[in-house]
């Protein structure tokens, strides 16, 4: 589940359109392996990861450009990278953000 929440990161480095509210509103898809989850992005700076029946929560920040997301756990990581949004639609395959470095392909649904 960490490596999923740390690919959701992914998202934020490569991608192409601008959206000056960061990712407020939107949500993306994230493969892992034969895992699958979806990340969602609310208004009140939180994100819910779902894969199956986990929940996973935590909180995001955007300004300047920069994108941070902290999990919910003690533990968690800050992860942060520049957003430049995606499309509807839009997918891209990262190993960054992944703890093993195993590919992440993510993709926004809305």
């Amino acid at each position: 589940m960490k490596r999923l929440l740390l690919a959701a990161a992914a998202l934020v480095a490569f991608s192409s359109a601008a959206f000056a509210d960061g990712p407020a509103g939107q949500s993306f898809d994230v493969v892992s392996g034969e895992t699958a989850s979806t990340v969602t992005f609310s208004a009140d700076g939180t994100f819910t990861h779902m894969a199956g029946e986990v929940i996973a929560q935590g909180a995001y920040t955007y300004a300047d450009g920069e994108l941070c997301l902290t999990g919910a756990d003690a533990d968690a990581e800050t992860m942060c990278g520049a957003w430049t949004g995606m499309e509807i639609g839009d997918s891209v395959v990262s190993t960054d953000f992944s703890t093993d470095g195993a590919e992440v392909t993510i993709t926004r649904v809305s």
